[in-house]
Formats: C-alpha cells, sequence, structure tokens
C-alpha cells in the first residue's frame, strides 16, 4: 500500500491482486499527472477509499481476487459514497460483469489492456468529476 500525501487534485486508487499490473497502471497514470495510490489487498482498498473518499476520484478495480471480489468491493465503496466512480478492469466479460455496470459501475476496461485505455478512463472520469 502507498498512501503518499493524498493533497494532489487528480487522485486515483487501484486496486488488483497483480502488483505487476498496479505498476503498470501507476506509470502511465503518475506519467500524465495523476496521483496513485495502489493496493494488492481489496480489503484494505476499501479502508483507503473510507478515508480518503473526498480525494479519490476514480478506483481502477480487478474482478478476480482473494478475499473479495471486485464486485463486492464495489458494493462496499458504494455504501460509503453512492457516487463512487469505478472502472473495472478485468479479464472476465460474463453477466456478473454487465450486472456491476447497470448498478453503477461506470466503465470496463478489459485485460489485456491498452495503457491508453486506461489514462482515457481516468482523464474522462477526473475531469466529471472535479466540474
Amino acid at each position: 500500500m502507498d498512501l503518499g500525501n493524498l493533497k494532489e487534485s487528480s487522485c486515483v486508487l487501484a486496486i488488483d491482486d497483480a502488483d505487476a499490473v498496479l505498476e503498470i497502471e501507476r506509470a502511465a497514470l503518475e506519467a500524465e499527472g495523476f496521483k496513485v495510490y495502489t493496493t494488492t489487498n481489496p480489503r484494505e482498498g476499501v479502508e483507503i477509499y473510507r478515508q480518503h473518499r473526498e480525494k479519490i476520484q476514480l478506483v481502477l478495480l480487478d474482478y478476480t481476487m482473494p478475499e473479495m471480489n471486485g464486485g463486492e468491493v464495489f458494493h462496499c465503496m458504494k455504501q460509503i459514497s453512492p457516487s463512487v466512480n469505478v472502472c473495472l478492469v478485468t479479464s472476465r466479460e460474463d453477466a456478473e460483469i454487465y450486472q456491476l455496470l447497470a448498478a453503477g459501475v461506470r466503465g470496463y476496461i478489459r485485460k489485456p489492456f491498452r495503457l491508453e485505455d486506461i489514462v482515457h478512463c481516468a482523464h474522462k472520469t477526473c475531469r466529471t468529476a472535479s466540474s
């Protein structure tokens, strides 16, 4: 987990059980000027969101993780803040993913992803969240 300072205006929280994916997301987004916080633990991700929800404009969320899946994480975050901006980043494409989109997940990026897709999602979401 890396909480850093949390004073940046465009803040993203990335939750994925694969360190390599988190590092790729972090590098791409930091190169675009975003402050990025990461964790491989979904429960820790919910807690980070609970503590810093007013600063986190986007959550990049894997679906398939140990302890909690992305759907469970999304629903926990939605209880904390109904306006949470979550984009799923997953290799899954099934009814559960579409149900989450219907429930309020803002976007879906299929793995393997292109860096441009991650960056575009962050720019679009953070621009909307700050207006």
